[in-house]
């Protein structure tokens, strides 16, 4: 059910219009029966953070994909989950419009931003994310991540460097892993941000314009990336952060056990008449 409990994110709706519903929960949407048209703005699940190995750290995820546009509203709705260990974050889907989890590759349509080491995908308009940074094999950082639309993942480092930096966009693509260096940091996103690779060091996840990423809490395990609703979550012991809630993408796992990437954050809705 839809609630009014954030505070109201007026910077995204037209002028004259109002948000009245965030949703972050998948179920019947109820509109005024005089309402025949709504501005809405859906926000798909954050990818999860890469799983660590012995050798080397976890990507970040990829934030959530971002879609807006005026439409004829529906009775339901459907709310992207995060994604859980490499996994893609779920697509939110209203009234014909799908924004699409993080951390997918390029070839999905309406995805998100790309994880550490994958490119962004493509939005429902046909928009093109960034591109994946360089891989490195050296003591110079892995490639940054490309911006647009949705950032591209950073490249990862397999020898002493940092891995790459999360591209930036609407929504922030995954830093790279490192091997014994530090691994990159999330790219910032306007709505959600990615999550902080890991590595010897784990990075902090991307901020979002309302909120700030996870650090990696002193751990080899990334920070969660933010959310458009809440602040990603730090690393512990070498687990990655989880993504904030509203798209934010989890942080990479570390080098030593469990080696957990952590979870995406879950997608939203916002309605408004």
């Amino acid at each position: 059910m839809a609630t009014n409990q954030y505070p109201p994110q007026s910077q995204l709706g037209p002028n004259g219009m109002v948000l009245q519903q965030t949703i972050t929960s998948s179920g019947a949407v109820t509109i005024p029966a005089n309402v025949g048209i709504v501005y809405a703005v859906l926000i798909g699940g954050g990818g999860g953070g890469g799983v660590g190995t012995s050798s080397h750290g976890g990507e970040g995820g990829g934030a959530g994909g971002v879609i807006a546009d005026f439409c004829t509203p529906s009775s339901t709705c459907v709310i992207g989950a995060g994604g859980i260990h490499d996994g893609v974050g779920g697509n939110t889907t209203f009234s014909g419009l799908i924004a699409g989890g993080g951390g997918n590759s390029s070839s999905l349509i309406a995805g998100g931003a790309g994880a550490g080491g994958i490119n962004a995908g493509i939005n429902l308009y046909g928009c093109i994310g960034g591109i994946v940074g360089a891989s490195s094999s050296t003591s110079a950082p892995g490639g940054a991540g490309g911006a647009g639309i949705y950032g591209g993942g950073g490249g990862p480092n397999n020898s002493s460097g940092a891995g790459g930096a999360g591209g930036t966009g609407i929504s922030g693509g995954g830093g790279g892993f490192a091997a014994s260096g530090t691994g990159g940091v999330g790219g910032k996103g306007t709505i959600c941000g990615g999550g902080g690779g890991g590595g010897g060091t784990g990075a902090s996840g991307g901020a979002s314009n309302t909120f700030s990423g996870g650090t990696n809490g002193g751990t080899t395990g990334g920070g969660g990336g933010a959310g458009y609703l809440a602040a990603g979550t730090n690393g512990a012991a070498s687990l990655g952060g989880t993504g904030g809630l509203g798209g934010g993408a989890g942080g990479g796992g570390g080098k030593t056990t469990p080696y957990t990437g952590g979870t995406g954050g879950v997608g939203a809705l916002l309605i408004y008449y």
